[in-house]
């Protein structure tokens, strides 16, 4: 089997490939992961002019698609791991399908999993780097024992630092009332404060980047204003972030209305509001307030790619790492329950099945004594 040098046609792609991995007795893809795999494979395919007709398939040049992936250009300069492993994942789930040379889908197997190691070693390190250190130093943190990156809680205080620290742009964004917010940079590092104090709290993935702000004067709550689109909405009760399109889209039966975490004072809320009437001067062509934009482009929103690309440039910046939306829900997950996860691990690997059977399936909540004996 091998597919075209360039893939239009996505659900007859995602049917094949189910198609596939049913015969081999494994679960079928969610759509949105095999358009992230269409997506590697086309860009990759295109880097290194590969046609329908040439002799050798592009994917069973391994060499060169190395070589390729590492001169592709990339918004922030030199192409992150973060994205290479993306496109490896891909290029690997596309290799298996069309059953390429079983020695080269090894090496593209070795290097995805060479690639895993070497980001799970970012949440594991038993200590901070000096750049680490020079940056905390700056922002007068103090790191107390035993702590490392596999935490979160120093990313709150750097923010916290940042929104007292007078020379910073969210410093007097935060205490100058009407502040003009004149330099680019400056309306970057706003941006990027206002998205992670979110993501702190709410390990979104890059859903934030398709987001609109509004505000809500009605007594009771309207929902039918939000039936398409994601928006971010002033209630009474706080803020409220309202997904109707989303990574995981096809999981959920309803949309997702969440009503957001204020936390300690100044809490999101506060945050919000003061950023709320900050960007509701830039709405874009059809009157809506966008969370995120693209620099010096009020009518174009951010795609999830280049939302990442944002994200891990300003937190390497800022935070000395350039730490993504996964990243961050793994170092969560890993901080908070690392004493179960290898307990839970170990247990389904006796048993048999994986961590998610384990979990989805398996460990339920109900009153003592209260079992079902069901296959």
């Amino acid at each position: 089997m091998r597919f075209p040098s360039q893939i239009t046609n996505h659900e007859e792609t995602t049917n094949l490939i189910n198609e596939w991995r049913y015969k081999q007795i494994q679960s079928p893809l969610k759509v949105q992961s095999v358009k992230q795999y269409i997506s590697s494979y086309n860009r990759i395919s295109e880097h290194m002019n590969a046609k329908d007709d040439d002799d050798v398939y592009f994917l069973n040049r391994f060499d060169d698609v190395i070589k390729a992936m590492e001169t592709i250009p990339s918004r922030v300069g030199k192409i992150t791991d973060s994205t290479k492993r993306n496109y490896i994942s891909g290029l690997y789930q596309m290799g298996l399908v069309c059953e390429i040379d079983i020695n080269i889908l090894h090496k593209y197997s070795q290097l995805r999993d060479d690639m895993n190691k070497k980001q799970d070693k970012i949440i594991k390190k038993s200590e901070f780097t000096e750049k680490e250190m020079n940056l905390l130093n700056r922002l007068n943190y103090t790191v107390t024992a035993g702590e490392n990156l596999s935490t979160t809680q120093w990313m709150y205080n750097i923010l916290d630092n940042m929104a007292q620290d007078k020379e910073s742009a969210v410093y007097k964004f935060c205490s100058q009332k009407d502040y003009y917010i004149s330099e680019e940079k400056d309306k970057q590092q706003v941006g990027w404060f206002m998205t992670m104090r979110i993501l702190m709290d709410h390990r979104f993935r890059n859903d934030l980047c398709s987001v609109f702000m509004t505000q809500e004067y009605a007594e009771q709550q309207v929902e039918d204003s939000y039936e398409e689109g994601n928006w971010l909405v002033k209630r009474k009760t706080g803020w409220h972030i309202i997904l109707n399109d989303h990574k995981t889209k096809q999981e959920q039966t309803e949309k997702i209305n969440l009503k957001l975490i204020d936390g300690p004072e100044p809490g999101i809320n506060f945050y919000l509001d003061l950023y709320y009437d900050y960007k509701k001067t830039y709405k874009d062509a059809e009157g809506k307030v966008p969370f995120i934009n693209k620099a010096n482009n009020v009518d174009e929103l951010m795609d999830t790619k280049r939302f990442s690309e944002f994200i891990m440039k300003n937190n390497e910046k800022y935070l000395g790492s350039p730490i993504g939306t996964k990243l961050l829900r793994k170092m969560f997950y890993t901080d908070k329950y690392q004493g179960i996860i290898s307990d839970i691990k170990k247990d389904a690997e006796q048993n048999l099945h994986s961590v998610g059977t384990a979990l989805n399936h398996y460990a339920k909540n109900h009153s003592k004594g209260h079992y079902t004996n069901q296959m």
